[in-house]
């Protein structure tokens, strides 16, 4: 038996096979929107962002709490607070755990005596919802690098 078109097929078969054609394609329609909906919605709802920074370079933020720091930054940037900054810079923590905060940066501050200024780095970690598993990596990067983690809340 070789390849059959529906044209060769009796009138009513044909219509039971576009029924069953037009059925099935509904289906998967659904199935594949159903399924990238519930692919795409986070645990926390929290939506990602594309943000462009004036420094040139482009940063997928996980949610709109961490693009609004990093326009914040961009501000600091332009007004001269802020030397540079990067994102989501990684703290290697033992047992092979690494904490990723939302960025690094190096701000600047008046010292009396040095007309230019010095910088001084911080860190800054975006937070809708703060778990207990990230409060002890950030206690445990404050022990082991020195650097205190600002939580930057809604």
């Amino acid at each position: 038996m070789g390849n059959t078109s529906i044209a060769d097929l009796p009138p009513h078969i044909q219509k039971q096979v576009r029924e069953k054609l037009e059925a099935e394609s509904a289906q998967q329609l659904y199935n594949r929107i159903a399924s990238a909906e519930l692919a795409k919605r986070s645990k926390y709802r929290n939506v990602r962002t594309e943000f462009k920074s004036v420094q040139g370079f482009t940063v997928m933020a996980d949610s709109k709490l961490e693009a609004r720091l990093f326009a914040r930054l961009d501000q600091e940037m332009v007004r001269g607070d802020v030397a540079w900054w990067i994102p989501h810079p990684r703290f290697p923590l033992p047992g092979g755990v690494v904490y990723e905060a939302d960025a690094l940066v190096m701000e600047r501050f008046a010292v009396p005596g040095n007309a230019g200024g010095a910088l001084r780095p911080r860190v800054y970690d975006a937070k809708g919802f703060d778990r207990q598993d990230a409060r002890n990596k950030r206690k445990q990067v404050l022990d082991l690098f020195g650097v205190d983690v600002e939580l930057v809340r809604k």
